[in-house]
């Protein structure tokens, strides 16, 4: 029984940093209070995220936004 809760705990604590891994942000965006430290719920933040392309001044550019309430994160342009 033990076992299984520290499992899940573990689970549920480790998965925003798992899913930020694979993003395209880096450690020092995602640090959004600038402590020098990326907390669980920064994590989150940004590991539950969406991106659009669009056109911008002849450039094709990505937006990536936050699911939780659409604010920008990050915005790429090539």
């Amino acid at each position: 029984m033990l076992i299984a809760v520290v499992t899940i705990f573990t689970w549920f604590s480790l998965t925003p940093y798992v899913l930020l891994m694979f993003s395209p942000f880096s450690l020092a965006e995602v640090d959004i209070n600038k402590n020098g430290f990326v907390s669980q719920l920064e994590a989150g933040y940004y590991a539950d995220y969406g991106k659009k392309q669009y056109a911008e001044n002849g450039k094709s550019c990505t937006e990536y936004y936050a699911l939780k309430d659409g604010l920008p994160l990050q915005k790429k342009c090539k």
